[in-house]
């Protein structure tokens, strides 16, 4: 019996310059290898052809040779490193403030960089993100670090999906870093009084003899619940007079390297209208000025799309920064204490209303009055895409009603506050005896002794 002829023949003495020449599965090889010791193959049905193709791809290869291999994990190339892809994010995104930009640089510095800033982006795994959790509580890290370090990082990476750097983000995988929000424990302790201390500063500041009317405008866009960003924001157009509404739709962005722009969308991405309370149009309609500065609204990328002139801007036209926000609002608190206590009062940790609050403050007034969740959250913003198709329903009838029991409601509470807070300075004038003037009670404290009685 003849042997079976195996498919692939043993390789047959070549010709010299032949180089590796054999039979393969029914066609011939030709085998070679190039410069950098990598192996190549050519195909044929004879071994003359199998030759010619290796010959021609031999003569492409000299005449094209292949692109020098970059070097791996260098900046621009599809596989950075954790460090070069801070690098890259910190640099290119315009959207992020020069003081966010280094809190960020810093706390990536801290907490990342020294233990996963060598690992390639893409090799990143949700196990890594455990590990790096773990190495943070054995170096004893504060609650708030790790939380906040976790959310830069987690952004970072979500922009890099975004822009197909990597297929998917591990930190989605595993829990956040637990904290205790002692901002948010501060303010349910506090939200009465500080909730009573708002309307007096809403009534005070609305007297044209008051020191500090000229912020009214700026205090009642704080009492609309805005951000900060929005409310510093907000170009004379936004204002409606016709139907007395703001349109949410710019928020303030610093440059890099100076100067703010407009960015055309919200913090969540979606914009939003407001049917105002008469009081608050008021306010923010006397604010318009003549001189007030143009800026210029630009996209991501950075084009510019447009402009808008500001509202809210200071006596000489220029728009409020970020920090001019924070000093402007505790000096306004300090004064109204000083009203309300004398020169001697000053304004303590437990009496500070921070500008965030103020939107805890607005949702809590709204809420007071008996509106619905969903009108709430549709004036202050809070919401993600599908929430926004679901509150798409809201009828216009629905907000103006709103818009009047919220102007009548604030109106009447500020001026009750208003009235009483004025009795306290004067009988704080006309006492000697500092002990004798006490705090008026809240509201809540009202309800609770009427319901004791």
């Amino acid at each position: 019996m003849k042997p079976m002829k195996s498919k692939t023949t043993i390789r047959t003495r070549r010709r010299k310059g032949d180089g590796g020449l054999y039979e393969e599965s029914g066609q011939w090889c030709a085998e070679w290898h190039d410069s950098e010791n990598r192996r190549h193959r050519a195909y044929g049905a004879t071994p003359e052809l199998a030759l010619a193709r290796k010959a021609k791809r031999i003569q492409v290869a000299f005449i094209r040779p292949p692109k020098p291999k970059q070097k791996r994990g260098s900046i621009g190339t599809s596989n950075p490193t954790v460090r070069q892809a801070m690098e890259t994010w910190l640099l290119n995104n315009e959207h992020i403030g020069e003081v966010s930009r280094g809190k960020y640089r810093r706390n990536l510095e801290r907490y990342v960089i020294p233990y996963i800033g060598n690992r390639a982006v893409k090799r990143l795994t949700p196990d890594d993100m455990e590990t790096l959790k773990t190495t943070w509580k054995q170096q004893q890290a504060g609650q708030s670090a790790m939380w906040h370090v976790w959310k830069t990082l987690n952004t970072m990476l979500n922009a890099m999906v975004k822009k197909g750097t990597i297929k998917s983000n591990p930190m989605l995988q595993v829990d956040a870093p637990k904290r205790t929000n002692r901002r948010a424990e501060h303010i349910e302790a506090y939200i009465d009084d500080h909730t009573q201390t708002a309307l007096g500063i809403i009534a005070w500041t609305a007297k044209e003899d008051t020191p500090y009317h000229r912020y009214h405008a700026l205090v009642m866009a704080m009492a609309l619940g805005l951000r900060r960003a929005e409310a510093l924001g907000i170009t004379q157009a936004a204002l409606l007079p016709a139907s007395e509404t703001l349109e949410i739709r710019t928020r303030l962005k610093q440059k890099v390297g100076g100067g703010y722009y407009l960015q055309p969308a919200t913090k969540n991405g979606h914009y939003r209208t407001i049917r105002l309370p008469h009081m608050h149009y008021m306010a923010l309609a006397t604010a318009r000025r003549e001189n007030a500065i143009t800026l210029p609204i630009q996209d991501e990328d950075g084009a510019r799309i447009g402009e808008g002139k500001m509202l809210l801007t200071r006596e000489d036209g220029k728009n409020y920064t970020y920090n001019d926000w924070g000093e402007i609002w505790r000096e306004i608190q300090t004064a109204y204490k000083k009203h309300i206590w004398g020169e001697d009062a000053k304004l303590e940790i437990d009496d500070y209303i921070i500008p965030h609050e103020m939107r805890h403050i607005t949702s809590s007034i709204l809420g007071e009055q008996g509106e619905s969740m969903k009108t709430v959250q549709s004036i202050l913003g809070h919401m993600t895409p599908e929430m926004t198709e679901h509150y798409t329903h809201l009828l216009e009838s629905g907000k103006i009603e709103t818009a009047e029991r919220w102007n009548t409601n604030l109106e009447s509470m500020a001026e009750f506050i208003s009235s009483t807070m004025e009795e306290v300075a004067k009988a704080k004038s006309d006492s000697d005896d500092k002990n004798v003037v006490s705090r008026p009670t809240t509201r809540k404290q009202e309800k609770q002794i009427n319901d004791n009685q």
